[in-house]
């Protein structure tokens, strides 16, 4: 959950480090991220460690009920 008091302290960016740590040491190859296209700090987060843009995932909804 976001946290905006907490923003800017480079929690998300240790929680990412410890995670890609962890899951290296386990011996992962490779690993797949999702953010929200709205979501510029995410983003930016992933590339800054390294994470490149694979592809676009669209979602689409509609309200069906009254």
């Amino acid at each position: 959950m976001r946290q905006p008091v907490l923003e800017g302290q480079g929690l998300g960016r240790a929680a990412l480090l410890e995670g890609l740590r962890r899951l290296r040491a386990l011996g992962a190859q490779s690993v797949i991220v999702y953010a929200e296209a709205d979501n510029r700090a995410a983003q930016a987060l992933y590339r800054s460690v390294g994470f490149r843009r694979a592809n676009t995932i669209l979602a689409y909804r509609k309200a069906i009920g009254a």
